[in-house]
């Protein structure tokens, strides 16, 4: 992967059917019996027993930094991964919307993309392709 669209196109997409593949883990480990203690959606559906503003909470970089200094250990950070192709937001949504008619419901590329490597670089190559 020598091209930077490539990359960015590619990590891109993985980045977003992982998402999928994380939030079926969330959602599956949220609806298990934990032993001794019961189902996590069944304990949380009575509500937090105690909320707190959003204003109490660090910033994501905060918070990094803090697990940084506190723990001796360090976190990878965010950072684009490859070169951005497209020039406006414009240009990128007709690309999303493009993608979306051509492959519909991205979750669907979770199961393909384990079984045939062709789908998800079909996907990866339509979602930077320009019209």
């Amino acid at each position: 992967m020598d091209d930077g669209t490539v990359r960015f196109c590619v990590s891109t997409l993985a980045c977003q059917v992982a998402s999928v593949g994380l939030n079926r883990f969330v959602e599956s480990w949220n609806a298990h019996r934990v032993p001794g203690r019961g189902i996590p959606n069944v304990l949380a559906s009575g509500g937090c027993p105690v909320k707190i503003t959003e204003d109490l909470l660090p910033c994501a970089s905060e918070a990094a930094d803090w697990y940084d200094t506190e723990r001796g250990s360090s976190l990878t950070r965010l950072s684009t991964f490859g070169t951005d192709p497209f020039a406006s937001e414009e240009e990128r949504e007709q690309a999303r919307s493009r993608f979306t008619e051509a492959f519909g419901d991205i979750s669907k590329l979770i199961s393909a993309s384990r079984f045939f490597k062709s789908i998800f670089d079909t996907a990866s190559s339509s979602l930077c392709a320009r019209k």
